[in-house]
């Protein structure tokens, strides 16, 4: 695997867990003035760990 593809992967892997943490432990932000609820981070969860798996699926496909 590419240094390169690694890093996003792993990249995108670590953002997917921390919104996973965020949701499980409802974990409040606030961008400003706006509140951002806790269930948003359940699909950021799912996008950004289907990317991770997408591009690693990806990556050991085209290196057979």
């Amino acid at each position: 695997m590419k240094p390169s593809i690694a890093t996003a992967v792993i990249f995108l892997a670590a953002v997917s867990a921390a919104q996973l943490t965020r949701f499980l432990l409802r974990i409040e932000v606030r961008a400003g003035e706006v509140l951002i609820p806790p269930w948003w981070s359940l699909p950021a969860f799912v996008f950004t760990g289907g990317l991770a798996l997408w591009l690693w699926v990806e990556n050991r496909r085209s290196g057979r």
